[in-house]
């Protein structure tokens, strides 16, 4: 508890009640010793200065419920204001009516003393209880003159009665009348009333000091009751404790009506200050990273560019795939790796510079005093803190940062234009295979371009501009079409025919290609179905890109499809690539299962990845495809061809079927069919097709492939 609190709360209520309590029995038990310690002209002096006390506590409380009145006006500040007005006013005329008192009007007298003294105690007995239970509500200036008109008529008619000599006398020459000590009685079963009332409000610490001003209150009354004459030391202890009954009251006034308040004004502006600050942080920091976000940035360079003309750099990095790895392995997992990046990065990065966070996967840093060979040395160390596969949870996570670069004065003069074609190099590194580049005009028209047409791949599927081809698969031991390659084609409302080559990488950094992997996996199925009812059983392969594999629900998604197309699994063949068998633990889980369904599971582009070969022991794969670019150069290169030998061989020892992509020669497919490759595919059997298409040439392609078959000559390898 502060000091404050301190001043304004009974802190050890029991041990202020134990002090009470042996004040008590101190003045009772030393009666005798200190009776007359004073003395009678000394006791008039301390009795009027106990008083002008008490009248200045009163005349406060007083104060202070005006100034409270000033904003709002309420039966219950009316009470105080009206019972405290009366009790100052007779306090005064209780003290000048006291014996040993100069003339006033009136000969000081001991009766109309007491009489002044028993009305104030019932005054505040009765006003503060009343106080207590009335209910709270907001009154105007009528009540308050109202109220005020009844108190002073009141006090008026008993003043009267008072001076008048019409009330019955409470003192004789034998001491105090029956009377007096009935009146007496009266007061303290009123008191004891307000104490009442004051523990049924509760026990709370404000209440405290209206419970002891009671308890004082009833002290003071008995010890007036049991003093024989005023020179008893009770009757100074009964008047201390009456003075300390007011200074509670006053500290209780004084806190609801002033300290309060102000305590609670300046509570109020410690929490707007801390709300300004959470509100800076949160409009200038990201709350997950900590980092200092684009906003900050802007302002640190535009403070930066107006300072001197110095060529100053601005590096953005973009985590790589990260949109991708929220999309399928959900925000906890993305967020988790975003920040493991960033520690990385603050790790690394010189104390000089500060690094930001521009939006979910971009990061900038704002450099004023290196050259461009220093730039890229700091790149590079950057880039090597992702090699190593960031352990997140049970996933093993491989990224690198496209990085992008854009300088002042020579690219732009302000924030804004740095900051923009910093991404457009960054956008641009994506397909460079060192990803990092420095800014050049050409790039905004790419980007631009780019834009225009990640906004229309999302609107391809709705549009119907998506569409299907399917490349014939041959199987050189049999001469029959088993299988067949769905190939998704984009057919531009405006631009016509967008190559697949430009299209799918768009796919894949914005995150569309699990709709899109998915429409084609449903119209894959749904053709082969319809094949089916023509008596034509053909499996249809699918290819899978890493965000649909590493869906949480992905293997109930390709069963649902083949639910509802009603295909049996084993007509199905979903093609991943080498390089996703990097991410083992997490892929390895999700093929097995598609595996034990009944899918055949092919490797497609084998031997382009990165991967160790020691998966293919490992994962349920059942087909690989040899990719194109090994099977163009066999008639040759003598390299390719033992590649392609090594494949075939390893496959067999396997017992993994090989398909080889890419045949367009007569020469190749007699290699190939030499060295015992179980499947070809390649426009030299038939480009892709459209379904329809197929259907109604699929007789001839076959029988042209199989005549080529006859026509090709044995070659010694």
């Amino acid at each position: 508890m502060g000091t404050n609190e301190r001043f304004i709360y009974i802190e050890h209520p029991i041990r202020l009640l134990i002090i009470i309590i042996l004040t008590v029995i101190i003045s009772l038990v030393m009666n005798n010793y200190l009776y007359s310690i004073f003395g009678m002209n000394n006791y008039v002096i301390i009795h009027l200065i106990l008083e002008l006390f008490i009248i200045a506590m009163a005349v406060s409380i007083v104060i202070q419920v005006f100034i409270s009145m000033r904003y709002s006006i309420s039966n219950r500040l009316t009470f105080l204001a009206m019972i405290f007005s009366a009790v100052t006013v007779v306090e005064i005329l209780h003290t000048i009516s006291y014996p040993g008192m100069p003339f006033f009007f009136y000969e000081s007298d001991m009766s109309r003393a007491t009489w002044f003294y028993l009305f104030m105690r019932i005054i505040v007995a009765v006003g503060l209880s009343s106080f207590l239970m009335v209910p709270f509500k907001y009154v105007g200036v009528r009540y308050v003159v109202v109220f005020a008109a009844v108190v002073t008529s009141i006090l008026s008619i008993f003043t009267f009665l008072v001076y008048s000599g019409q009330l019955p006398p409470l003192m004789d020459a034998q001491g105090a009348t029956p009377l007096k000590h009935l009146l007496h009685g009266i007061v303290i079963c009123l008191q004891i009333m307000f104490l009442v009332v004051t523990v049924k409000k509760g026990t709370k610490r404000k209440n405290l000091y209206y419970i002891f001003a009671s308890i004082c209150f009833i002290v003071s009354d008995i010890l007036f009751i049991v003093f024989p004459d005023v020179l008893n030391i009770s009757n100074f202890v009964g008047h201390f404790f009456q003075l300390v009954a007011y200074f509670l009251i006053v500290q209780t006034i004084y806190y609801s009506g002033m300290e309060k308040p102000y305590r609670e004004i300046l509570e109020a502006k410690d929490s707007l200050e801390q709300s300004e600050r959470v509100a800076h942080k949160l409009a200038y920091y990201d709350e997950l990273t900590g980092l200092p976000n684009e906003r900050y940035f802007k302002e640190q360079i535009n403070q930066s560019l107006t300072a001197d003309q110095r060529v100053k750099t601005v590096v953005v990095l973009e985590i790589d795939r990260l949109l991708m790895i929220r999309s399928t392995l959900g925000s906890s997992y993305a967020d988790i790796f975003k920040q493991s990046v960033a520690q990385k990065i603050v790790q690394i990065l010189p104390a000089q510079y500060s690094v930001y966070l521009l939006r979910e996967e971009l990061f900038a840093i704002f450099i004023e005093d290196l050259d461009d060979w220093h730039v890229c040395r700091l790149v590079q160390d950057l880039q090597n803190i992702m090699k190593e596969p960031f352990q997140i949870q049970h996933f093993s996570l491989n990224s690198h940062f496209n990085v992008g670069i854009a300088q002042y004065p020579k690219d732009a003069e302000e924030a804004d234009g740095l900051l923009k074609y910093a991404q457009f190099a960054m956008y641009e590194a994506r397909e460079d295979s060192g990803s990092v580049l420095f800014y050049e005009e050409k790039m905004s028209e790419s980007r631009a371009n780019r834009i225009l047409l990640e906004h229309d791949l999302r609107q391809a599927i709705e549009r119907n501009e998506l569409y299907i081809e399917y490349q014939p698969q041959l199987n050189l031991q049999t001469g029959k079409i088993y299988s067949v390659e769905a190939l998704v084609r984009w057919q531009h409302g405006k631009r016509g025919f967008i190559s697949p080559g430009e299209f799918i990488p768009l796919a894949e950094e914005s995150g569309l290609i699990i709709p899109i992997g998915q429409w084609v996996l449903e119209q894959a199925c749904k053709q082969a179905k319809a094949w089916q009812a023509q008596n034509r059983y053909l499996k249809v392969a699918v290819n899978l890109s890493l965000g649909q594999l590493l869906q949480d629900n992905f293997v109930e998604h390709v069963q649902d499809i083949l639910d509802e197309t009603d295909l049996d699994a084993s007509y199905l063949q979903l093609e991943i690539t080498e390089s996703m068998t990097i991410n083992t633990d997490s892929v390895m889980a999700v093929i097995q299962s598609l595996h034990e369904q009944g899918i055949t599971i092919a490797v497609d582009d084998f031997g382009t990845g990165y991967s160790s070969l020691s998966y293919l022991k490992d994962f349920p794969v059942n087909c690989l495809k040899i990719d194109r670019s090994f099977v163009w150069n066999i008639d040759n290169s003598t390299e390719e061809d033992a590649i392609v030998l090594l494949i075939l061989s390893m496959a067999k020892h396997l017992k993994l079927s090989v398909v080889a992509e890419g045949i367009e020669t007569e020469q190749q497919l007699a290699y190939l069919e030499q060295a015992q490759c179980d499947s070809i595919q390649g426009f030299l059997i038939s480009k892709p097709l459209r379904g329809t298409v197929l259907e109604e040439q699929f007789e001839e392609i076959e029988n042209r492939a199989q005549q080529l078959l006859v026509k090709i000559k044995p070659q010694p390898i």
